[in-house]
């Protein structure tokens, strides 16, 4: 499993192991490894979220992007929790926008 989908790897080791508190970025999604199928592309787009990474990345391909979106949005639809987490990581990323966290 890549690292940017593994909750063990990210909330545990990073964030709980190491107490890294600044953002989470995965590697490019299109990447061929999770972008072969599009319905487990899709549940790779959750999954990494719901590891804890605060931005997806999908480089290129507008219709994997929205995919994306959609992906995102119908898993914060079926679940508060997920749909809490998504909230959070707007939220961090906006403070870091604004310069109050450290990269």
């Amino acid at each position: 499993k890549p690292a940017s989908l593994s909750q063990k790897i990210i909330s545990e080791l990073l964030r709980k192991d190491l107490a890294y508190q600044g953002l989470v970025l995965t590697d490019d999604m299109n990447m061929k490894a999770i972008s072969q199928d599009k319905q487990l592309w899709q549940e790779a787009i959750v999954q990494a979220v719901a590891a804890g990474s605060n931005i997806v990345l999908v480089c290129s391909q507008l219709d994997n992007w929205i995919s994306a979106i959609d992906a995102l949005e119908r898993e914060g639809r079926r679940s508060e929790a997920f749909a809490n987490k998504l909230y959070a990581s707007a939220e961090k990323v906006l403070l870091f926008r604004r310069n109050q966290l450290a990269f």
